[in-house]
C-alpha cells in the first residue's frame, strides 16, 4: 500500500483538484446532472479513489510478472500526473510548446527524484491526507453543500385559488433578444416572424422587459422565483426551493423540460426520473473528461478539443446530435400538452435561438463553421473581434435561426388551437436574456453598444379568454413575470416575491422611459441599415457591394495570374446531397493559401453559378479563412461542385482557384 500512496497523491493533485476547483466555482454544471446526494457522493469517490486506484491495479498487474516493469510503470504515470499538474501552471504564461515541454521535463525530474530519495518518498507520504482532504474540501463547499444536505426543505404552500384551474403554457427561449424581433416602429417584425405577431395580436406584449442577468444560471432562476438570483448560486431547487414548480404541484399535473435548472426535488434536469445512476454518472463523467482536458491544454492546441462554453452538457456529441437534443426536448413538450381533467402547468426551456447557428428557417440543419476560428474568441468570454462584416454575417445567421424559432412557435399555437386550449390558458413565451453581435465587444457582457440587444428579453402573456391584443410599454424585469402570472390566476400565496405583478401598475408605467428600446441606438439602426424590413431575409449573407451574384462562373472577368490555392472544410459534403435529407450543405467555408494578410472578396460558386460573396478573414493562427451561406435550391440531387474565386490587392478581377 505504501508504493500506492504517491500514486493517490500526485493523480489526486493532478486529475481531481482542478476539476473540484472549476466545479465548485461552476455548480449549474452539476445542478442539471445531479439528482440527490448520492449522486454526488459516488462523483468524489470515482475521481479520488477509483481513478487513481485504477492505474495501481494495473501497476500491481504488471509487477506480477515483472516487479521492474511494474515499478517503472508506476513512475511513469506519476510524471505524467506531474507534468499535467506543471502544464496547468505555465500554460499562458509561455510559448505553448515550451510550457509542454518544461512541464515534461519536470515530471521526469520528479519521478526520477522520487525513485531514487527516501526523503522524497517520506515527504510525499506525509501529503496521504490530502487524499482525503481534496475531496472532502470539495463535498464541504458552500456551493457543493447544497446537494448534500439542502439549507432549505422544498415547502408546500398554502394557496388560495377560486376554480377553474386554468391549464398553463410557459415555454422560455434561450438567448433571444427582444430587440431582434423590432421594426422600425418597435412592432415585432411580421414579415420575419410571422407566429410572434400572431401570438402578439391575441395577447399583451411587454416589449420594455429586461433581464436581470445576461447569464442563464441566473437568469432561469430569477424568472422562476420572482427573486434575484444569489450570487453563485446552483440553479437547483436546492438554492431555490420556492419556485414555480414547488408552488404549484399541490393543485397542477407538472409537465416540465427543463434544460439548465433543476427545480424539481431530485429529479435531474431533461429526465423522467427512470435515467439509472450508472448512465447518469457516465455521461457526468464524459463531461468532466471533455472540461478538464479543457483545463489542461493549451489554448493553442484545443481546435480539437470539444468546446466546454457553448452548451452545458454533452460536449463529445456531433453537433447534429446537440441540435437535435434540443429540438427533441420542444417536441416533448408540444406532445406533453394535453387537455386534462386535472390542470397542467406544461413549462420548457429550449435551448434556442442559442448558438450553434445551425437551422434554416425551413428547419433543415447545416454545418457551422466553427466560431472560434470564424471572428468569435472562445478564450476572451466570447468578445467578437473588431470587424464589421464579421458580425453582420453572424447575425444573419441567428436572424435565420430566429425564423426558425417563430416556426416552432407556429407549431405550439397550432397545437393549442387543435386541442381547444388557446383560450383557456394561460400562455407566456419568454426568454432569459439576449445576445450581441457588436465588434470588439462582448455576445453576452453589456457594455457601451451592446447592452439593449443583451438585456431586453422577450414577455409575451395572453390571459385565460383574451381576445385582443395590447403593447405595454411597462418597465418590467424578469422577475416581474412569476408574480404576474400568479395575479392572472388569482393565485394568493403567503410566499414573497421581490418581482411585483406588471397587470394593471401604474408604478412600471412610470418608470418605462429608463429602459424603452432605442431605435437610435448603433445595434438597432445598423439592423434597419443591413436587414431592413423586409418580409423575408435573404438565404445568403448580406452581401459585400459585388455585381457576381446569380451569374455563371464563366460570365466572370478574370485575372491571368496564377490561380490560388483553396481547401475547404469537409469537401465531402457536397457529394452525393440528398435533398430530402434534413441536413443541407449550405454553408460553404474554408481557407485560403496566400502571403496576403489583407482582406480578400472571396465569391463561391455552387454548380457554377455564384451563390453568394464574403470576404476573408485572418485568424489568430495567421489562415486566411470563409465562410458563407448559399440558398438551399443552389444544390441538386447528388454531386455538386464548388469553385471559389478570389479578389484581392485591390484588384478588379477576381484570381480562379485550385479547390481541394
Amino acid at each position: 500500500m505504501a508504493q500506492a500512496i504517491p500514486l493517490f497523491v500526485i493523480a489526486n493533485i493532478a486529475i481531481a483538484q482542478p476539476i473540484y476547483e472549476l466545479l465548485a466555482k461552476n455548480p449549474a454544471f452539476l445542478a442539471a446532472k445531479i439528482g440527490g446526494a448520492g449522486d454526488i457522493l459516488l462523483f468524489a469517490a470515482i475521481l479520488s479513489f477509483l481513478i487513481p486506484g485504477f492505474f495501481v491495479l494495473l501497476a500491481k498487474s504488471i509487477s506480477a510478472l515483472s516487479v521492474a516493469a511494474g515499478r517503472w510503470f508506476q513512475l511513469g504515470f506519476i510524471a505524467i500526473f506531474t507534468a499535467v499538474c506543471a502544464l496547468i501552471f505555465l500554460k499562458g504564461q509561455m510559448p505553448a510548446i515550451w510550457a509542454i515541454l518544461l512541464s515534461g521535463v519536470v515530471g521526469v525530474l520528479f519521478s526520477v527524484l522520487l525513485a531514487r530519495f527516501a526523503s522524497v518518498r517520506f515527504a510525499i507520504n506525509c501529503l496521504t491526507p490530502f487524499i482525503f482532504i481534496i475531496p472532502l474540501v470539495f463535498l464541504t463547499s458552500s456551493n457543493i453543500r447544497q446537494f448534500i444536505s439542502p439549507n432549505h426543505q422544498a415547502e408546500i404552500p398554502t394557496l388560495a385559488q377560486s376554480p377553474p384551474y386554468n391549464p398553463i403554457i410557459f415555454l422560455v427561449f434561450d438567448e433571444l433578444p427582444a430587440t431582434f424581433l423590432m421594426d422600425q416602429n418597435r412592432e415585432i417584425n411580421r414579415g420575419l416572424f410571422p407566429n410572434f405577431a400572431k401570438l402578439a395580436d391575441r395577447s399583451t406584449w411587454y416589449r420594455n422587459t429586461v433581464t436581470v442577468s445576461p447569464s442563464t444560471e441566473e437568469s432561469v432562476p430569477a424568472i422562476l422565483t420572482g427573486c434575484y438570483p444569489i450570487k453563485g448560486a446552483s440553479p437547483d431547487w436546492h438554492s431555490y426551493p420556492r419556485n414555480l414548480f414547488t408552488l404549484l404541484e399541490s393543485q397542477y399535473q407538472l409537465n416540465v423540460f427543463q434544460s439548465v435548472t433543476n427545480f424539481i426535488p431530485n429529479l435531474p434536469a431533461g429526465t423522467n426520473g427512470d435515467t439509472p445512476i450508472a448512465v447518469r454518472m457516465l455521461a457526468i463523467l464524459k463531461d468532466t473528461a471533455a472540461i478538464y482536458l479543457n483545463v489542461i491544454t493549451p489554448p493553442e492546441y484545443t481546435g480539437s478539443i470539444p468546446a466546454v462554453n457553448q452548451t452545458w452538457g454533452d460536449f463529445w456529441g456531433s453537433k447534429g446530435e446537440k441540435e437535435e437534443k434540443r429540438l427533441h426536448r420542444f417536441h416533448e413538450f408540444l406532445n406533453a400538452i394535453a387537455r386534462s381533467h386535472r390542470p397542467t402547468l406544461n413549462f420548457a426551456h429550449v435551448l434556442l435561438p442559442h448558438d450553434p447557428m445551425e437551422y434554416l428557417p425551413s428547419g433543415k440543419r447545416y454545418q457551422d463553421a466553427p466560431l472560434s476560428g470564424w471572428g468569435y474568441s472562445r478564450e476572451g468570454g466570447g468578445r467578437w473581434i473588431n470587424d464589421e462584416w464579421v458580425t453582420i454575417a453572424s447575425e444573419h445567421q441567428y436572424l435565420l435561426q430566429m425564423q426558425f424559432v417563430d416556426r416552432l412557435l407556429g407549431e405550439l399555437l397550432a397545437k393549442l388551437d387543435q386541442t381547444g386550449m388557446f383560450d383557456s390558458a394561460v400562455i407566456l413565451i419568454t426568454s432569459d436574456h439576449g445576445i450581441a453581435f457588436w465588434p470588439g465587444e462582448s455576445n453576452r457582457k453589456p457594455e457601451k453598444y451592446n447592452r439593449q440587444d443583451i438585456e431586453h428579453a422577450l414577455f409575451l402573456l395572453k390571459l385565460p379568454f383574451q381576445h385582443s391584443g395590447q403593447i405595454r410599454d411597462d418597465s418590467v424585469k424578469t422577475i416581474d413575470i412569476l408574480p404576474t402570472i400568479m395575479d392572472g390566476l388569482k393565485i394568493k400565496t403567503a410566499w414573497q416575491f421581490q418581482g411585483k405583478s406588471v397587470l394593471n401598475s401604474s408604478e412600471t408605467q412610470s418608470m418605462a422611459s429608463l429602459q424603452k428600446v432605442d431605435v437610435r441606438a448603433p445595434t438597432f439602426q445598423r439592423r434597419l441599415k443591413v436587414f431592413g424590413s423586409v418580409k423575408s431575409l435573404p438565404s445568403i449573407s448580406p452581401l459585400p457591394e459585388d455585381e457576381a451574384i446569380g451569374k455563371n462562373v464563366s460570365e466572370i472577368p478574370i485575372d491571368k495570374g496564377p490561380k490560388v490555392e483553396v481547401r475547404l472544410l469537409d469537401p465531402r459534403q457536397f457529394l452525393a446531397v440528398d435533398l430530402s435529407s434534413p441536413m443541407i450543405p449550405a454553408m460553404v467555408a474554408g481557407y485560403v493559401k496566400t502571403n496576403s494578410s489583407g482582406k480578400m472578396l472571396i465569391a463561391i460558386a455552387v454548380n457554377k453559378i455564384i451563390r453568394a460573396v464574403t470576404y476573408s478573414l485572418l485568424s489568430a493562427r495567421r489562415e486566411m479563412r470563409f465562410a458563407a451561406l448559399v440558398p438551399e435550391d443552389s444544390f441538386v440531387q447528388g454531386d455538386n461542385t464548388i469553385d471559389i474565386l478570389v479578389k484581392q490587392d485591390g484588384r478588379s478581377e477576381y484570381l480562379q482557384s485550385n479547390v481541394h
